[in-house]
Formats: structure tokens, sequence, C-alpha cells
């Protein structure tokens, strides 16, 4: 196409005109458009090149909506999703009981992660020792501590649990059967 201007290296800026077949301008238009505004299949699929400050692109496995900010790309919102079971590691178990729900995770209708379950600690577990792990894409960007409600004692313990900026889940304080996770609402925007 023949297009010129000081950003000729940009899609869509530029002027355009010159060619002899106007039909081959509107094609290689329609494609740079689409090139624009088509949703990239993941969050590595993002492109690093030709982009604008404010830039928005949904990502197609996760439909979250990220934009371009000071040369990187910045998570703007996601979809609800449903529940998800978390798996739990050796020794720990979930205590789902109604009225109890396993532990699991969802992101809301605000994109907020939100977490949920009553779990039974294991037998002489540690402090630094991870329960559970989120996956990659529900992991907050720093760490938060979030109460829980130990169980199984009288009176009830109150304790936290860290959620870590690499997944995992770990338990502090004085349980001494099970705790419930409650229902903590965690920003990961």
């Amino acid at each position: 196409m023949a297009r010129t201007g000081d950003r000729a290296d940009v899609p869509l800026v530029g002027t355009f005109g010159g060619s002899p077949d106007f039909a081959a301008d509107l094609t290689e238009l329609g494609s740079e458009v689409a090139q624009l505004v088509a949703a990239p299949a993941n969050f590595a699929a993002l492109p690093t090149q030709k982009n604008w400050p404010g830039r928005v692109l949904p990502v197609a496995d996760t439909g979250a909506l990220y934009e371009w900010i000071s040369s990187t790309w910045v998570l703007m919102c996601r979809p609800a999703t449903a529940w998800t079971n978390l798996t739990l590691a050796s020794g720990w178990a979930n205590q789902a009981t109604n009225p109890y729900a396993p532990l699991r995770w969802r992101f809301d209708q605000n994109g907020c992660l939100r977490l949920q379950g009553q779990v039974a600690t294991r037998t002489g577990y540690g402090v630094t020792e991870a329960f559970a792990t989120l996956p990659v894409g529900a992991r907050p960007p720093v760490s938060v501590e979030v109460p829980v409600v130990g169980n199984g004692t009288n009176p009830r313990t109150f304790n936290s649990v860290l959620i870590n900026t690499n997944g995992t889940l770990n338990l502090y304080g004085p349980v001494t059967a099970a705790f419930n996770m409650g229902e903590p609402v965690i920003s990961l925007v």
C-alpha cells in the first residue's frame, strides 16, 4: 500500500493513496485493522511492538482485558468464573460437609479473587508449609494475609492464611483441627 507520513511504521497512521489499485489498499487496510483489534490467544501472545499508551486488548483464553501502559501490559479486568477446587498438599483434607465447601477459588464479577472452603489441618503442620497453591493467573501481585477462623476447639481461634505471590497458601496460628476460609475478596488489579 502506498502509505506516507511521519508514522508510516504504525498501522492505520499515515496518508493512504498513490496506489494504482485502490482495492489492494483496502484489503491491506482491513488486514491491519484486524491485527489491531484481534484477541491474542493468551497473555504471552500480546504484541510487544507497535503499541501505544492506552491500547486495550482482550486475551482469548481468559477473556481478561489488558492495557499497554509505560512499555508493559497491565491487567485491567477479567470476567467472572465458576468455582474451581484447589488440590491440597499431602496430609491436608477438605472438610466439605454441609454447609462447608471444599477449598476453592473463583473470580467474581468485579475481577476479584475469592477463596472459600473448610480445611482439616495436617497433624504437626509447620507455618512455612504450603497447604495449597493457586494457579498462575489467580496469584496476587503482592503477598496478602487474610483472617480465618479455626474450629474444632473451644473457644475458636483466630488465625490467618498468607497468600504468596507464587500462589502458595500458608496457615498461621494455633489451629488444632480445621479452619474455615470464609470468603475473602482479594483484588488482583
